[in-house]
């Protein structure tokens, strides 16, 4: 028979530190045994002997579960990221699941020390060349190069190979920014075979579109479909995002809220106290996750606001930037599915790429940054990745300092 025992409370919420009672009736005139069990972030604990309870009737006991954020594997990116997982009551043989509470909690996520900053980023073209079915082929690019993008002006290349027949199909969302819980329809319509086998064409999104080519033969069908995106204002200057019919109204309103709080703590100028801020982190932190005592650049680091140095070029760059919240939305070459350099890694990528930053030396302008809301970066995130942004350097160190000088603009130490 199963003991009829449940908690007091479904759901939990839990502070950085923080110990709370979980409480636990026994509704049965019978005596319970039961075991409990604790599925998600291993940042939830409970004494071990509390994992098996012997329950008189009608009695009611509580249990204590502490949440700390486990720390030291890894670098911390983000410093409100949603930590949960659920208290389980369970028969006393394991195999009938009772009831269960939801735990949440808030607090800093780690990760490895990985490069966000990749230079240029030209993807190689592949045309695969066969007889069964069709192959195709479609590029997005900026005009003139091999670069892959798919917001402004665009460059559309396209070729078919061993097709009989060839569809050109076009598409669309209904609208471009959503209301929370909110979906749209992504239209669709063709015309006509084409008598070409390739083409290209440029085009600037009024609005978000798809391209995408249908070609059949006696052996099947292929279809390849790009998305040009629409960018929409965050509200901060002229700094945008791809829109295209996934993008919430309340994620352009949190990180409109997070480019002001950047620029609010890059205006306090708590980078011109940045060695006194390193001193303080490697007196806290754990020896594989401490700053040298200082950086080569430290005179650029720590100018003032109104210097001419890191800070001022930082809130420049913000003004003005493209930033991708979701991987499905990245161009060819960087979205899922699409990688074909066997040493990139993107975006939300096994649940440690938190950030991104593409460098075109030649086409600045066209520079990108992206940060996982998926995974839970936040504004820590977006200005560790706006580093990368302004400074675009390549070296050993230029890590450490995003890290440093992300941390020392909110002025606290995670350890």
């Amino acid at each position: 028979m199963i003991p009829k025992v449940r908690f007091r409370l479904r759901t939990v919420s839990f502070k950085e530190g923080q110990k709370a009672l979980l409480k636990i009736l026994n509704d049965s005139p019978k005596e319970a045994r039961i075991q409990l069990k604790l599925v998600g972030s291993p940042s939830y604990r409970i004494a071990k002997q509390d994992l098996r309870l012997t329950l008189k009737p009608h009695e009611e006991k509580a249990i204590a579960v502490k949440f700390t954020v486990t720390k030291g594997k890894g670098w911390p990116i983000a410093r409100n990221v949603k930590h949960g997982a659920v208290l389980q009551i369970w028969d006393v043989s394991g195999k009938q699941l009772i009831d269960s509470s939801i735990l949440k909690g808030r607090g800093p996520a780690f990760a490895p020390l990985l490069h966000c900053l990749a230079i240029n980023g030209i993807r190689p073209r592949i045309i695969e060349k066969h007889r069964s079915p069709p192959s195709v082929f479609i590029e997005t690019v900026i005009p003139g190069t091999s670069i892959s993008v798919n917001t402004g002006t665009i460059e559309v290349n396209w070729s078919v190979d061993s097709a009989d027949e060839i569809y050109e199909v076009f598409g669309g969302p209904g609208v471009e920014v959503l209301p929370d819980n909110a979906a749209t329809d992504w239209g669709a319509w063709s015309g006509p075979p084409t008598s070409s086998d390739h083409g290209s064409f440029t085009y600037t999104p009024g609005g978000t579109s798809s391209y995408g080519l249908s070609a059949l033969n006696e052996d099947g069908q292929s279809d390849k479909t790009v998305v040009m995106y629409h960018t929409e204002e965050f509200g901060y200057h002229d700094t945008r995002t791809p829109a295209g019919g996934s993008l919430y109204e309340s994620e352009l309103d949190l990180v409109r809220g997070y480019l002001q709080t950047i620029e609010a703590n890059i205006r306090t100028n708590r980078l011109v106290h940045l060695a006194d801020y390193i001193a303080r982190w490697n007196a806290a932190a754990p020896a594989d996750y401490q700053f040298p005592e200082e950086f080569d650049t430290m005179e650029y680091l720590t100018g003032s606001v109104g210097s001419g140095n890191l800070a001022d070029d930082m809130l420049d760059t913000m003004r003005s930037m493209l930033v991708y919240l979701k991987p499905h939305t990245l161009p060819n070459g960087y979205r899922p599915g699409t990688v074909t350099d066997p040493g990139f890694r993107t975006l939300c990528d096994a649940g440690e790429i938190y950030g991104k930053t593409i460098w075109f030396r030649d086409h600045p302008d066209r520079s990108w940054l992206g940060i996982c809301l998926e995974l839970g970066a936040d504004d820590l995130t977006l200005l560790h990745e706006l580093y990368h942004l302004t400074t675009h350097s390549e070296g050993d160190d230029e890590e450490l300092k995003a890290y440093a000088v992300s941390w020392c603009c909110v002025d606290e130490i995670p350890w």
